[in-house]
């Protein structure tokens, strides 16, 4: 399942679209299938989960890290519902481990969303038959190739042959990186594919019932030929065995030799030790660079002989320019020295310019504080506010000392009142109590003494 996801996300273009911007690179085969570190498993599950649900038309929010795995499950289930109309039969806590079946399960069912919402196809590939004109002409065409012995050579592996085909490459220089790369790379020579008794495990490296036919290229060297064995012997495997070996159709291996043909190149073997060619071709060489000397060598010369004209002309015109502008260059060096000389008397002149207008700042400043003081003091003169507040403040003392000595009238009335009755109070046992004559007397002279001493004077 894990194989058919990889094959999906393919079609989609993930690489593209979701690794490259995302700085990461693409997924192996046993990334969600086998466990290795919880977090970031989690993490890309969940990611990839978004942009799958994203590539089905249906937009959610890219999970961050400090996300609730719990939130985040049930957000992608309820997607996963939403798109497919599927309930999963499986608890939401499978999921958080980032790996196994379940996660792989969902993964599937959104690439297969995602894939139908783009109207994408992935059929087999379709063969062409050709005539036997056309046939037997590309046939005429690979055995002239082949008896000029030309060299042929392309690379193999477990899931089939690459579409890349290695050319220019001597026997020696296949031979050295055969031992060197091991079983990864194995070359094939062309004479002996036409025998019907081809073994599969020459062609792919492992019995053909063992890989899958995605993982074959149908579109490289001999991939539809793997395909449709792949396929046969799939059909046959469960009902007669697996064959040790299969014959192949001498006219549909050659349609498959001219179908793939562009892409092989074929190259002549060169000779690296052949010293006499090298030493013929550095003499033909030599004569033709001669020959065309001769023809270019007149040319030279009339070239060289302007050249040296044009160069004896500038010469003479340059003397010339030197004795005419001598008396100039002596008027513009005197000139040039007086202007040094004024620069230095402007440079002292500045200097003391500088210095005098500092101080012209200084005078002027302590100039306009002297006025403000001035103004001061004559706004201070000229103004008869003290004056005003002046009287107006006699003007409130003397209402204050009315008010004082009406309230010192009031206080004596009310004393001499209080004394009165005093005195009335002491006369009123006269009249009561009948006393000698002499006693009321020394009384009254009493009374009289006391009063004369309370009278107040006005």
């Amino acid at each position: 399942m894990m194989e058919s996801l990889l094959e999906k996300l393919k079609l989609l273009e993930y690489e593209h679209t979701y690794c490259n911007p995302n700085r990461i690179k693409g997924f192996s085969k046993l990334h969600f299938a086998i466990p290795t570190n919880p977090g970031e498993q989690f993490n890309s599950f969940v990611s990839l989960s978004a942009w799958l649900i994203g590539q089905s038309g249906h937009y959610i929010e890219q999970p961050q890290e400090h996300d609730d795995p719990n939130a985040t499950i049930a957000t992608i289930l309820d997607s996963l519902r939403t798109l497919t109309g599927q309930t999963p039969d499986f608890p939401p806590s499978k999921l958080k481990s980032g790996c196994g079946e379940y996660c792989i399960q969902v993964l599937d069912l959104l690439a297969d969303t995602a894939v139908k919402n783009r109207n994408l196809n992935y059929d087999p590939p379709q063969i062409e038959q050709d005539d036997e004109e056309s046939l037997s002409d590309r046939l005429n065409i690979v055995d002239r190739s082949s008896q000029n012995d030309d060299l042929v050579e392309w690379t193999v592996n477990k899931a089939g042959i690459l579409p890349e085909v290695r050319v220019g490459i001597c026997d020696s220089e296949v031979e050295a990186e055969i031992e060197e790369t091991g079983d990864e790379l194995r070359p094939m020579d062309l004479k002996y594919l036409d025998k019907s008794q081809t073994n599969v495990n020459e062609v792919h490296g492992e019995n053909i019932n063992s890989e899958d036919p995605c993982f074959v290229d149908p579109h490289g060297p001999f991939g539809g030929l793997l395909m449709g064995t792949a396929s046969y012997y799939r059909s046959r495997g469960g009902s007669e065995g697996t064959p040790d070996s299969f014959s192949v159709e001498p006219g549909e291996w050659q349609m498959e030799v001219e179908r793939v043909l562009p892409q092989l190149r074929i190259v002549s073997r060169p000779e690296t030790k052949d010293w006499r060619g090298h030493l013929d071709q550095v003499n033909n060489h030599r004569k033709e660079i001669d020959s065309c000397f001769k023809d270019s060598r007149s040319h030279l010369q009339r070239l060289q002989e302007d050249l040296s004209r044009g160069l004896d002309k500038i010469n003479s015109r340059e003397k010339y320019i030197n004795t005419q502008i001598d008396q100039i260059l002596a008027e513009y060096r005197c000139v040039q020295d007086r202007l040094c000389r004024m620069k230095e008397r402007y440079n002292q002149a500045s200097g003391g310019i500088t210095k005098r207008s500092k101080v012209l700042t200084e005078l002027s400043d302590e100039l306009e504080r002297v006025k403000q003081e001035m103004d001061q003091r004559g706004s201070s003169m000229t103004d008869s506010s003290p004056v005003v507040r002046i009287k107006q403040a006699i003007q409130r003392l003397k209402a204050e000392n009315v008010a004082m000595e009406i309230r010192i009238g009031v206080l004596e009335h009310t004393l001499l009142r209080m004394h009165l009755r005093a005195r009335e109070e002491s006369q009123k046992p006269l009249f009561m109590h009948p006393y000698p004559l002499e006693e009321a007397g020394g009384r009254l002279l009493a009374s009289g003494s006391k009063g004369g001493d309370n009278k107040v004077s006005y």
